[in-house]
């Protein structure tokens, strides 16, 4: 069943298009936005034909076309994307980027004091910028329903409807979503995926999530 609200997800690698086919399959109606839309639009085909019947346009128009928007692109991109947009006041602005990790995997590049989730919401701030869907792989993220628990989906956030709202589609999707407070515990948030990084490097295989027990 639809909800009758627009998600745009700027970003059409591994990440925008596990959300998307997630979002999809709980009745989300959603769209693309990508810098290069005539490129995207190929490799979505290349990638999965139910992938490419969803629309895709330039990131402005995927802006104006949304209430909520997510970025699921590199934290570097995601900056200038934001930057690039002029208002976006009374939108939801979802940060699904990782700038904790170091190119070389050894470390964080943000943490403790600072965020990626509050440099962007510097950048943007008429924007209701909320943290979620950082931490979890692209084949937990695609249908987290099929885990064995639902899968820790901490989210956080200085607009309190806007997380509500965020937590509400997590649960949606099969995450165990957490509301974790302010946007200040991004800044917690994002150094926990390196325990994933971590993991995997140790030999973990890909795949794998958190839960919350009682």
């Amino acid at each position: 069943m639809s909800t009758g609200r627009v998600i745009s997800i700027v970003g059409t690698g591994t990440v925008g298009r596990a959300l998307a086919s997630a979002l999809h399959d709980a009745g989300e109606t959603i769209r693309f936005g990508a810098r290069a839309p005539a490129a995207a639009r190929d490799a979505l085909q290349r990638a999965s034909p139910a992938l490419a019947a969803i629309p895709v346009s330039d990131i402005a128009q995927a802006v104006r076309c949304a209430s909520t928007i997510i970025l699921a692109v590199p934290f570097a991109a995601a900056l200038k994307i934001v930057a690039m947009v002029e208002d976006w006041t009374d939108r939801i602005l979802v940060d699904a980027t990782n700038p904790v990790i170091l190119p070389d995997h050894s470390g964080l590049l943000l943490g403790t004091i600072t965020s990626g989730a509050e440099r962007i919401a510097e950048i943007a701030p008429s924007a209701k910028v909320v943290k979620a869907f950082s931490c979890a792989f692209p084949e937990v993220l695609v249908q987290p329903s099929l885990m064995s628990a639902a899968p820790f989906m901490p989210i956080c956030g200085d607009d309190r409807a806007a997380v509500n709202m965020v937590i509400e589609i997590a649960r949606r999707l099969g995450f165990d979503g957490a509301d974790c407070g302010s946007l200040k515990s991004a800044r917690y948030i994002e150094p926990f995926t390196m325990l994933s990084v971590s993991l995997l490097l140790a030999g973990e295989p890909r795949g794998f999530a958190f839960t919350r027990i009682r």
